[in-house]
């Protein structure tokens, strides 16, 4: 391993080496992996393919450089190098189009390798999707597999593992496939989701870096992975148990058919219960925006319905007075086709991405809008809700939730935004309220 001639191999860090071809590199550990033939592949709209024509392998005293060329004078830097972690090596990627004419992109499939080859061999797969009803956990492999961000591979022994992860995944929805073949893992792709989008003539477009591992613990180079992504994202962690949000959630006891005085009346049992010590929140969840019960949902219309007479802030001030903190839930991106804001804001919702009317919104699964993120009267919208719930009624703690409904790769409001970036200006005009 690998196939190729190795004294024209460098060394890229933590244990792992290069070997240029004409159009493709080899990335591998000596006597333990091979990615063969690796090359960054641009998927179109209409799903042709431009694979590269030439490569260039340039060593720099820190890391390696890689320029793939294509046709119509587009490129593609890729910078490799050792990160912080053992067995991981970092890749950061530059498509620049120096053409005339504006590129749209599908996807890009980063360093997909043709082939792999492991000692021992990787049988196993960790893999997870998008939302909580998709499948996350260790399987065998099988022929194709599709995972949200990070995936790894190792065997059913334990013993050698492979790590693909992107790092900073706020610009785009990303993905790694494995793709395989009945005895062991035939390829391996970091895949970026461009959803249509033109580069421009003239621009760069810089994805979020990834890393790749190889160890001998799939445990290990997980973790390892998670606190690089993490610091790379900022991410906030809990100083200690005290930062902990427990509490009692009023969901899975009334399933949407609580009122205002059962809400009150369970925080009453709870403030004289041996309990009490463990809770901090007392959480409303989905109904208390009902106009009146037992009709559809009116997601959208965040306001108090027919169970509340006295009014949310009432309920908050009256869980404050037993001194919990007051929680509510909303699904603040999706929106039902009962409700106020789908009849008075259909240009507010996510449209079709063929040109029709812009009447003809986008409907997700169970029949619900999604907001587009990218309107400024929707964030102006969120920001007033959150606004009110926050400040105007005193609630301290939210659940939101079906955050999904904004996230279809469909036409927006902005088309220049992907579906990764309008959701996280939508969470951002939520912050900014709170």
């Amino acid at each position: 391993m690998p196939r190729s001639d190795t004294t024209q191999s460098s060394d890229i860090g933590n244990g792992w080496r290069l070997i240029p071809h004409e159009n493709s590199v080899s990335l591998y550990v000596p006597g333990r992996v091979s990615l063969i033939h690796c090359r960054t592949a641009l998927v179109l709209p209409d799903g042709a393919k431009l694979d590269p024509t030439a490569a260039e392998v340039t060593n720099t005293p820190a890391r390696i450089q890689v320029v793939f060329s294509y046709e119509k004078k587009i490129s593609v830097l890729h910078n490799i190098g050792s990160g912080p972690c053992d067995g991981f090596i970092h890749i950061t990627t530059q498509l620049t189009n120096k053409g005339e004419e504006d590129l749209p992109l599908d996807s890009m499939r980063i360093l997909e390798s043709q082939t792999i080859e492991a000692i021992p061999t990787l049988d196993r797969v960790l893999a997870h999707g998008t939302t909580m009803a998709s499948f996350a956990g260790l399987q065998p492999l099988g022929p194709h597999f599709n995972s949200h961000t990070v995936i790894g591979l190792t065997n059913q022994r334990g013993a050698g593992a492979l790590v693909l992860g992107f790092l900073k995944p706020d610009d785009a929805m990303y993905e790694a496939h494995a793709q395989t073949g009945p005895l062991a893992v035939l390829g391996l792709s970091g895949v970026v989701r461009r959803e249509g989008i033109a580069l421009n003539a003239g621009r760069t477009l810089e994805p979020s870096p990834y890393c790749l591992g190889w160890g001998d613990e799939l445990a290990a180079l997980m973790d390892a992975y998670a606190r690089e992504s993490g610091r790379a994202m900022n991410a906030i962690t809990p100083a200690g148990p005290e930062d902990t949000m427990t509490g009692w959630c009023s969901w899975y006891r009334y399933y949407g058919f609580e009122t205002q005085e059962a809400i009150l009346e369970n925080t009453r049992i709870l403030a004289e219960s041996p309990l009490r010590k463990h809770i901090k929140v007392i959480q409303i969840d989905d109904g208390w925006n009902l106009p009146e019960p037992g009709v559809p949902r009116h997601w959208g219309d965040w306001t108090p319905g027919a169970k509340f007479p006295q009014g949310m802030k009432h309920v908050a001030d009256e869980i404050h007075s037993l001194d919990f903190k007051a929680g509510l839930w909303l699904a603040p991106f999706s929106v039902a086709p009962e409700s106020n804001l789908a009849q008075d804001h259909a240009d507010w919702l996510l449209q079709k991405s063929e040109k029709r009317s812009d009447l003809d919104v986008f409907v997700n699964p169970g029949g619900i809008y999604g907001l587009d993120l990218t309107h400024p009267e929707v964030l102006s919208f969120l920001k007033e809700t959150f606004h009110r719930v926050f400040h105007e009624w005193g609630y301290d703690y939210i659940k939101i939730d079906f955050l999904g409904h904004s996230m279809a790769e469909t036409r927006r409001y902005d088309p220049t935004k992907t579906s990764a970036q309008a959701f996280r200006m939508g969470l951002g005009a939520i912050r900014d309220a709170a």
